[in-house]
């Protein structure tokens, strides 16, 4: 999902710089609609097309029926619109790690294509040098809808009335074990004794807490400390799973493997990121990533993982 809402961050922002020549339909978004509350119908920005608003319909409803993922619904539609004069299909691929699709140099949907509709799909499309410029926008539009808020809103609260300071820790398995040939999987002790070093790294702030996400089921006997916790998004809590990204935002500072998911969840909540790049890296020692997106260089390969 971190790989979604970077795309669709990058894409925005290109859309505010040009729209007065350029509409944007977040065709792969939509099933994500309905955790914000800040976005439009059929997640569609600019005049309102037919054509558009056609397209937005299908996908909303589609996935359901057939039980199609969103990207390749996408693939679909690029191969069955190149017949069509109207329509201009540009598929985006990653030929290496750390490549990108950079919008403000290849010019996207304006002076280098020309259909009026340009569908565009792939990961690594970026557009960084905007994305300072309309972060007031983007935090905007991403605003949580209130009914998945709720659960990591009332622990965060109930939390700061006995802490001052609170680390937020991913805990990243489930597909990291082959990420990378799994060089950024972590077992579940390793996460333990991040969390138990955070207690004392950070005690100079006070009553410290540390609360745990999951995307694996994990073992609570293992984390059995009175200042240790998990938050309540599945599969560890009685919540959805994207309340565990939420609650990430309303941490002090969040710590786990580099991601997209925790970048944008740091960015959202304008906190500070750790990247954990190695087994043997430990707090003391981490670099912070105060303003998590715009500091990626301070720590080499690091933009190679995360876009």
């Amino acid at each position: 999902m971190g790989n979604q809402i970077a795309n669709y961050a990058h894409l925005y922002v290109y859309y505010l710089e040009h729209r007065d020549r350029l509409n944007l339909l977040m065709l792969s978004f939509i099933p994500y609609r309905r955790f914000f509350s800040g976005m439009p119908c059929f997640c569609m920005h600019g005049q309102k097309r037919v054509f558009s608003t056609l397209l937005g319909v299908v996908f909303s409803v589609w996935p359901y029926i057939k039980k199609t993922r969103p990207s390749r619904m996408v693939q679909v539609v690029n191969r069955i619109s190149k017949p069509f004069p109207f329509i201009q299909s540009c598929a985006v691929e990653k030929k290496k790690a750390g490549e990108i699709f950079d919008l403000s140099k290849e010019k996207i949907g304006i002076e280098s294509y020309y259909a009026p509709y340009v569908l565009l799909s792939g990961w690594p499309v970026r557009c960084m040098d905007l994305i300072e410029k309309h972060e007031k926008d983007i935090r905007k539009l991403f605003q949580f809808h209130p009914s998945y808020e709720q659960g990591p809103k009332n622990l965060i609260s109930a939390l700061r009335k006995k802490y001052d300071y609170i680390v937020g820790v991913q805990i990243r398995q489930t597909d990291y074990a082959s990420f990378n040939g799994g060089v950024y999987y972590y077992e579940a002790e390793h996460y333990l004794k991040l969390g138990l070093d955070s207690l004392d790294h950070y005690a100079s702030k006070g009553r410290v807490a540390v609360v745990y996400v999951s995307d694996e089921k994990q073992d609570r006997s293992l984390f059995d400390h009175p200042d240790l916790y998990f938050g309540t998004g599945a599969p560890n809590g009685p919540g959805h799973y994207f309340e565990d990204f939420i609650l990430l935002t309303l941490c002090n500072i969040v710590i786990s493997p580099p991601s997209t998911f925790t970048a944008f969840a740091a960015f959202i909540g304008d906190v500070a990121w750790i990247p954990l790049m190695s087994k043997t890296q430990d707090i003391q020692g981490s670099v912070v990533l105060e303003r998590a997106l715009f500091d990626i260089p301070k720590i080499s390969g690091l933009d190679k993982v995360v876009q």
